[in-house]
């Protein structure tokens, strides 16, 4: 099962092995091989596909627990990462002298030195910048913002010093998989041995979670010939990224990508508010995918934040619902494309440190993906602006069993989005009889902007781009959707006003899908929520007097009013829950 692993590490890795064979761990057909410190499996006999080659049972991960405790929410700690809670158990197991992971434990490396987060600042180049510098530092401010996080809240983990922290952090986000079976805050895990699959893409092995069997099961997705490295896909990433979490680039890049900074002006009369609703698009870096149309439509929206007036209510509409503006706001937005200009990396002198050459020889390589990617965005544009000049996409010469360039594919399919996002009528749904609801999103800003109700009910609802400017002003205020199947068909907002009050406001369906008893399955959806979080206070609310439908509706629902002055436009209502 071992071989090529040096002496010092064979007997860890050999009662690593033979505690998870007692354990009910299961392989075959492969061992492990080591050259230096990097380690890896290869077959030692020929593997068919589709022929399961491992299975890990779940009492073998390491998931954020200990023993009998549970770490709390990551958010309830103020953490950036759900990995932190999961390095702060690894490395309290790994203080402890008899705890059941003890084998895989001493098995991990003892540094991760390529990995940019953890090396030294003369090991690293000292001019990574654009956006592989970008996520460096956003990685090391959460780090360090974690770790203080942890000394503060946690009694006696500053007896771990941050090198260790730092080091654990690595071996996670470069090792842990993911549970489907655990709640999302808490589904990072690693699995020993399996975890020793290096990357390809494609790979000739594929993972996955058996949840009636309980554990993670590896089968080979082709043939696999004798001695040969089995290899798992970590995910199809831009080589940035690769490199940042990894420390390597893959060797034919299944990703090729252009990041774009979006940067809101320091003048402009609102900045802060620009700056966090590109945050909330995932800014203020957009890293392009080629043929990643929601990539390039987030960046153009970005884009149009930047250069268009907020202060026009109409315009801000538009920005808010992901649509298209005048002809000179969209030429100097696609002009701002392609003017954004990449980072090169420099010569680093002397390059006599090995560690040093490999990481600037992998900031070239990104570099030169990147303008490979930057070259194909600037023809998209270059199409975008002939096609903003000519009224239309140029005809072309291609002979019809021919597929037209890349470039172009992308320019159609991007202004065929806009066009549809522009219609304001829709087709009317089926018929869906249940519907489900669910905090908005920012993805969902698009689709809930679009939702319009019938005439004589306007004055009584405010507009969706009215909610989202108000949802972002104040923070008790949560918009909830309402879907029927895939679309978004409605929306309301609850506000906590305080522990035994909460408000319900703004409750529209869209006139295509009203008559169909939506609304009152919103209110069945709202009664059971509340009742089983064990809610005891009162649901209140405000209708206009002269909005008789609604009346009608909320009284039908059990609402009491509790407030109608003669001179008051509108009535309080409210729906007790409790004993």
């Amino acid at each position: 099962m071992i071989a090529g692993v040096p002496q010092r590490s064979r007997d860890a890795v050999a009662d690593l092995l033979l505690w998870m064979q007692q354990q009910g761990a299961l392989w075959r057909g492969f061992s492990l091989v080591a050259e230096g410190e990097e380690r890896g499996l290869r077959s030692t006999t020929l593997l068919p596909p589709n022929q399961e080659i491992m299975f890990i049972p779940k009492h073998l991960h390491f998931q954020s627990r200990c023993e009998n405790e549970r770490l709390p929410h990551p958010g309830k700690l103020g953490l950036f990462s759900k990995h932190s809670a999961l390095a702060l158990y690894l490395l309290e197991a790994a203080a402890a002298d008899s705890h059941f992971h003890r084998p895989y434990l001493a098995t991990l490396p003892a540094h991760y030195r390529h990995i940019p987060l953890c090396a030294e600042a003369d090991a690293l180049v000292r001019q990574c910048g654009g956006f592989t510098r970008f996520l460096i530092d956003q990685r090391v401010t959460s780090l360090h913002h974690d770790y203080g996080r942890l000394c503060h809240e946690r009694p006696g983990f500053d007896r771990f010093d941050y090198d260790d922290f730092r080091t654990m952090i690595a071996a996670v986000n470069s090792r842990c998989f993911t549970r489907p079976d655990l709640p999302e805050q808490n589904n990072a895990v690693m699995v020993p041995l399996l975890d020793m699959f290096n990357h390809a893409n494609p790979p000739n092995c594929t993972w996955s979670y058996s949840r009636e069997r309980g554990g993670f099961v590896v089968t080979t997705k082709t043939k696999v010939a004798a001695d040969t490295e089995l290899t798992l896909c970590y995910g199809k990433k831009p080589s940035a990224r690769f490199f940042v979490s990894y420390g390597f680039v893959e060797a034919e890049a299944s990703v090729q990508a252009v990041p774009i900074q979006v940067v809101v002006p320091d003048d402009d009369p609102f900045y802060a508010q620009k700056k966090r609703f590109i945050e909330q698009l995932g800014g203020p870096w957009f890293a392009l995918v080629d043929d990643d149309n929601k990539l390039l439509r987030r960046c153009l929206t970005a884009l149009r934040c930047c250069i268009t007036d907020w202060s026009d209510v109409r315009q801000r509409s538009r920005v808010l619902a992901r649509l298209p503006l005048t002809a000179a706001i969209e030429r100097r937005v696609l002009e701002a494309l392609r003017g954004a200009r990449l980072w090169a990396p420099s010569p680093f002198s002397p390059l006599n440190d090995s560690l040093a050459t490999f990481h600037h020889q992998c900031l070239v390589t990104i570099h030169q993906r990147q303008q490979r990617a930057k070259n194909k965005l600037d023809l998209f544009v270059a199409a975008a602006l002939e096609d903003l000049d000519s009224g239309g996409p140029p005809a072309s010469a291609a002979p019809v069993r021919r597929k037209p360039p890349a470039w172009r594919r992308r320019l159609l399919y991007w202004r065929e989005q806009e066009a549809a996002a522009l219609q304001s009528e829709r087709t009317p749904l089926g018929v869906v009889t249940t519907v489900r609801i669910q905090a908005a999103t920012q993805y969902a800003w698009p689709a809930l902007c679009r939702i319009r109700v019938h005439e004589q009910q306007q004055g009584f609802v405010p507009a969706p781009e009215t909610l989202a400017a108000q949802a972002d002003n104040d923070i008790g205020t949560q918009v909830i959707t309402v879907q029927a199947g895939r679309d978004i068909v409605g929306l309301f907002t609850l506000t906590r006003v305080d522990n035994n009050t909460v408000r319900l406001a703004a409750l529209q369906i869209d006139q295509h899908h009203q008559g169909r008893g939506y609304g009152r399955q919103v209110m069945c959806l709202l009664k059971e929520h509340f009742l089983a979080q064990g809610f005891c206070g009162t649901l209140t609310l405000a209708v206009h007097k002269d909005n008789q439908v609604a009346g009608a509706f909320f009284r039908a629902e059990g609402f009491q009013v509790i407030a109608q002055q003669a001179n008051c436009e509108e009535r309080r209502y409210q729906l007790f829950f409790g004993d």
